[in-house]
């Protein structure tokens, strides 16, 4: 009498001979057995229980057949149940799954003893049985594996979606039966250029990663980053001189793995087990030693490296690429990348000092003299839209009953031909008129400038990037601003001289109950008598509208100040009226008169502030400073001598975050990244000093990532989670930012998950459909995507 025995764990050998008209109850013939049906009548009982708990039915896999199969002829030969082998690329059940080029992960395996047409004790009890039809075979699969705890948990894992089931009858008609579970394989690759190869690259050992590990070897690697540009990924470090001594050998390598969205499935726990390697595809690695002497930051400092490029068979996919170390010859620290959001953030909104008194009151005066009206032109525009009409009008309205004559003067840039450009001139006149004389039946006068402005226009450019443009001929110039490329890079430049100027001539009183329009009048009337106390109140009132956008600042700016001591108050608010118009781009005109009106006096703290704001400005569009930056830094320095209130500190230190992010930006573009810490440090020194918004949190959070500073991200955004905000983007950011440097409670993490699912639940899956899809390694975003 023999006695069932089995192991857990689980693999499949399939001597299917075909046996025709056979049922269940068919006996089983020891010489002629038809394994077909056997595995069939099991796998039917074992999908039944599987439905019934809810988990899924299982379905067969070549490769897990396979498996199962060698390790069932194995057990017979050794006459023994185990769940291993003397071969060490078998000696496991993965490895066997992955010597058949298996790519399943999270293997399980049953395995089994039973004696066929043999007087047999059941497992668990006394009773005998003889196992005489396929029925009754399958039952006891069935039942012994059910009754024993490990191999039922594998029977009915959530986690397994195929199988492979195979049986080798020995001469004494014992059955060794083997099951083998997984997930469904990784999906192999279909692309004759990649190979899906290791390149000889054995698993991690612990002893040769252990320096990667130490901390000299976090400091050298933390850093480390990819960049893209096009399909080329780049490798960017700090910390070169670290790098070197921690690479010292020839052969320590650094590679890359792509992985695939169509790898993460929501229908079984991901896993992908021992394999340490790679998951995905992996590219042929590269020397540390080539990549040192390739580097294209000349420092010594810092490492900036072309490492490889995306194959094109990965363009039309959804990919994300993961990155390791090699130390002799062992993969090391295999990492998962994410993609929080960044940005190489250049500035924030520059917060001027104002000199304003609320309320005060304009001093009543009479004027006649001309108003001048800004009219911009788009290029080669001569309609005028109905949005610009009604805004015209609104303003004529207001100037009508005071007009005495209107004059137009038409302007052009010098792009184009002579001719052309009278023809546009010609035309907008032509439309401004039909405007004005719809409004007003005053006379009006167009002067046409058919002179092409040079002057103006060398004005213009120099000390920008098209300063070059100076050393050509005019005909030259012309033929190069036919380059539809070139002309859309500097239309900043060429803007203002397309720009129509509205001449009023008016009489009328301006009192306290006078609209801003008018009150420009008195502005400009006080400030050609050089009458500072009646110019001050009339430019107060055109703060007032300016703040509400219900003027525009460039004709407020249109008035030309006088450089003296008692326009001080007025010159400090006309510089911060040229740093906060958003009107129009900054304009280089604008450098000359801030020089000469922080020259009237050096030590009006003010003042002074909002030319440190201008020469920001000034780096910020043109890559240069109004003054040099040992001098800038100074006079940024003594605008602490303004602070007498609370406001005051805020402003200087707003000023000091934008001049250290204008910083990062301007090293970061040299490949200077050992400068770049400093600079970061100061941004995470000013900015709670800085009072900054919820939008400019997350503008630098998405700065700290860009510089890999991604727990600094968590920092500045956390804050604003805790006390409930409702800002959809600072939610984002800290979830996407939390996979690198997250320690919050998972209760807490939870709750915000759920929040941002809820908030744009659009953006939710999105974001872990389309960016970061190795997030369904987690289990809580597994679970909210998921559902």
């Amino acid at each position: 009498m023999r006695k069932i025995i089995l192991v857990s764990i689980a693999f499949i050998a399939s001597f299917d001979f075909v046996c025709l008209a056979q049922t269940a109850d068919s006996e089983i013939n020891l010489t002629k057995i038809n394994t077909g049906l056997l595995e069939s009548l099991f796998i039917k009982k074992l999908n039944q229980l599987r439905t019934d708990k809810k988990v899924g039915a299982l379905t067969k896999d070549n490769i897990l057949t396979y498996a199962a199969q060698d390790q069932a002829t194995y057990m017979r030969l050794k006459k023994e149940l185990t769940h291993s082998q003397t071969s060490k690329e078998k000696e496991s059940p993965s490895k066997r799954v992955a010597f058949y080029k298996g790519t399943h992960v999270g293997v399980g395996e049953n395995c089994i003893q039973i004696y066929l047409k043999i007087p047999t004790t059941n497992s668990g009890s006394n009773e005998v049985i003889e196992i005489k039809t396929y029925e009754q075979a399958a039952n006891a699969l069935f039942i012994n594996w059910k009754n024993s705890p490990g191999h039922y948990k594998n029977m009915i894992s959530k986690t397994y979606e195929v199988y492979g089931l195979a049986f080798h009858l020995s001469n004494d008609s014992a059955l060794y039966a083997t099951q083998v579970f997984a997930k469904n394989p990784i999906i192999p690759i279909n692309d004759k250029v990649l190979k899906g190869q290791s390149y000889g690259v054995l698993p991690t050992n612990v002893s040769n990663c252990n320096c990667l590990n130490s901390i000299s070897g976090i400091n050298a690697t933390d850093d480390l980053t990819l960049h893209y540009e096009g399909d080329t990924v780049f490798l960017k470090s700090e910390k070169l001189p670290e790098l070197k001594n921690l690479f010292t050998n020839p052969k320590d390598c650094f590679y890359l793995d792509i992985v695939l969205r169509k790898q993460y499935s929501c229908t079984s726990k991901l896993d992908f087990g021992a394999n340490t390697i790679f998951r995905g595809t992996m590219l042929k690695p590269v020397y540390f030693s080539e990549m040192f002497a390739k580097n294209r930051a000349r420092d010594n400092k810092n490492l900036y490296v072309p490492i490889g490029r995306i194959p094109s068979y990965f363009k039309k996919e959804n990919y994300s690429v993961n990155m390791a170390f090699i130390k002799n010859g062992y993969s090391c620290n295999y990492s998962v990348t994410y993609n929080p959001p960044a940005w190489n953030l250049d500035m924030l909104t520059l917060w001027p000092k104002w000199i304003y008194e609320e309320k005060l009151e304009i001093i009543p005066d009479s004027f006649a003299g001309k108003i001048k009206l800004l009219f911009p032109f788009n290029r080669n525009e001569t309609k005028i839209s109905e949005s610009k009409k009604l805004e015209l009008s609104k303003k004529l309205e207001i100037y009508k009953p005071f007009i005495k004559q209107v004059h137009i003067k038409t302007f052009s840039s010098v792009e184009g031909s002579e001719n052309s450009n009278l023809k546009l001139q010609e035309k907008r006149a032509e439309e401004l008129q039909d405007l004005l004389s719809s409004i007003t039946q005053k006379e009006i006068k167009v002067d046409i400038e058919i002179k092409e402005n040079w002057d103006y226009f060398f004005k213009k450019i120099k000390r920008t990037p098209f300063a070059y443009l100076e050393k050509l001929s005019k005909p030259k110039i012309k033929e190069i601003l036919k380059r539809k490329s070139l002309l859309d890079s500097m239309d900043y430049v060429l803007r203002d001289s397309r720009v129509s100027n509205i001449e009023l001539e008016i009489e009328t009183f301006v009192n306290n109950d006078s609209k801003a329009e008018l009150v420009l009048a008195a502005y400009q009337k006080a400030v050609l008598e050089k009458d500072s106390l009646k110019a001050f109140r009339s430019q107060n009132r055109l703060l007032e509208a300016a703040f509400k956008y219900h003027f525009s600042r460039p004709e407020i700016l249109d008035v030309q100040l006088p450089y003296n001591k008692k326009f001080l108050p007025m010159w400090t608010n006309y510089l911060a009226l040229q740093i906060t118009d958003i009107e129009a781009d900054y304009f280089y005109n604008a450098r000359d008169t801030a020089i000469k009106a922080v020259a009237i006096d050096s030590t009006f703290m003010p003042l002074q502030f909002n030319f440190c704001l201008l020469a920001l400005k000034h780096l910020y569009y043109f890559k240069d400073t109004l003054v040099p930056i040992k001098v800038l830094e100074r006079k940024m320095s003594q605008a602490y001598k303004m602070v007498k209130t609370k406001e005051d500190s805020i402003l200087v230190n707003h000023m000091w975050l934008n001049y250290s992010i204008l910083s990062v930006y301007r090293h970061w573009e040299l490949h200077q990244y050992d400068k770049l810490n400093k600079h970061l440090l100061n941004i995470k020194k000013y900015y709670p000093l800085a009072k900054i918004t919820e939008e400019e949190a997350w503008r630098l959070g998405l700065l700290f990532n860009f510089y890999t500073r991604y727990n600094w991200a968590l920092e500045i955004s956390l804050p604003y989670l805790k006390i409930g905000t409702n800002n959809e983007d600072l939610v984002f950011l800290y979830l996407q930012s939390y996979g690198h440097q997250g320690k919050l409670p998972k209760a807490e993490w939870s709750s915000y998950l759920k929040k941002a699912k809820k908030m744009n639940p659009n953006r939710f899956n999105h974001w872990i459909d389309k960016v970061d899809f190795q997030n369904l390694l987690a289990e809580e975003i597994r679970k909210e995507f998921c559902e």
